[in-house]
């Protein structure tokens, strides 16, 4: 497995993560027992885990061909917007996985991003996520179905090929837009739903399948050059 990673936040963050109150919930995912299986299907698979560095999810790839990137989107997004107001999901996207020629992804993890975004930063970051995509690429996504969340995202952790660790972080609440699934579908021309289930968090696992064909890239773009500059190999960190 080739892993793009970024662990120069890692350490840091952990120690933040330790000192806020976390709530555990372990459950048996239908989507991941899908990914699994296509990501097992035969020939090296390309992943993105959004979510940022996770030596269980890591751990958990390896077992797969494949090239990972995996890094914190909302984290990047967060940052950019500091310097840069006007930054869209897509501009972050591109910061984390290269603007030209870059990857196209057989697996994309979105987890419980859309619950932080609006529905205009909503639609520009599955805009992104559709032109980076194979035919047949699938996604995983967690939406709220209640309206307070917890004001930071929730950290998730693959047990296995079809367990899943919910870590809710924050004893705080925020308003999330609380989308629909025909709303998300207008924002993911291309896609259908193919799996859907209530967990007991309050939030619905969603599973996409693409059917359409990426805009704007070509069928076997893959350059290395793209790669974000933030993303280190795995063999100068210990994993």
């Amino acid at each position: 497995m080739t892993k793009h990673i970024n662990f120069a936040y890692l350490q840091a963050r952990d120690v933040k993560r330790n000192a806020i109150a976390h709530t555990e919930e372990i459950h048996v995912s239908q989507a991941l027992r899908a990914i699994s299986k296509h990501l097992g299907s035969g020939g090296k698979k390309t992943i993105l885990d959004l979510g940022g560095a996770s030596k269980a999810n890591v751990s958990y790839f390896s077992n797969y061909s494949c090239t990972l990137i995996i890094d914190d989107f909302l984290n990047e997004y967060r940052r950019l917007k500091q310097s840069e107001p006007e930054c869209s999901p897509a501009r972050a996207l591109e910061s984390l996985v290269g603007d030209n020629g870059g990857w196209r992804f057989d697996a994309i993890f979105a987890w419980d991003i859309l619950n932080y975004l609006n529905p205009v930063e909503a639609k520009s970051f599955l805009k992104a996520l559709s032109d980076r995509s194979k035919a047949d690429a699938l996604l995983l996504a967690y939406v709220s179905s209640v309206t307070d969340i917890p004001e930071e995202p929730s950290s998730h952790h693959i047990i296995d090929h079809e367990r899943i660790s919910l870590l809710k972080r924050g004893a705080g609440t925020i308003k999330c837009a609380r989308f629909s699934q025909r709303e998300l579908m207008t924002y993911l021309p291309g896609w259908k739903l193919t799996r859907s289930i209530h967990l007991r968090s309050a939030l619905q696992e969603h599973l996409f399948t693409f059917s359409g064909r990426p805009a704007g890239l070509p069928a076997d773009c893959r350059s290395d050059a793209s790669r974000s500059e933030r993303s280190v190999h795995d063999d100068l960190v210990s994993a």
